[in-house]
């Protein structure tokens, strides 16, 4: 997906609301389905399709939460398939769940971007 430069001009796309074309980029980079699209943007596959040419801000936020998270951990991975993996698979430090199903609140978000700090600083949980 393709932001602007500077997190000021980001924040206004947002709130105005991202291209719709942001759903499918972000969708086929994770490979995930529809329905598992919406279960990380915590709404319905029905909601996704009724999105005119702009998103809600509100699925803005939680798109662009996820799309935050992909580049993180494709950073510490280095590699899509595998940060694809770590984003998918129960993880033991997130008390058994995907870091894709935390993505959906700025918390969650916030727990795994600290787990992958944690995990890039060399300590293990």
């Amino acid at each position: 997906m393709t932001l602007p430069a500077t997190p000021l001009a980001r924040a206004e796309l947002v709130a105005q609301g991202l291209p719709r074309e942001a759903l499918e980029e972000v969708r086929r980079s994770l490979e995930l389905t529809q329905g598992e699209l919406a279960q990380a943007l915590r709404t319905t596959p029905r909601t996704l399709q009724r999105q005119g040419p702009r998103l809600t801000p509100e699925l803005s936020d939680r798109l662009y939460r996820l799309y935050r998270l992909w580049e993180r951990a494709l950073l510490f991975h280095g590699d899509e398939a595998r940060a694809r993996r770590f984003l998918k698979a129960p993880n033991p430090a997130l008390g058994g769940r995907r870091p894709l199903e935390l993505a959906g609140n700025e918390a969650g978000l916030e727990a795994v971007l600290d787990l992958l700090d944690n995990l890039e600083e060399g300590v293990y949980l």
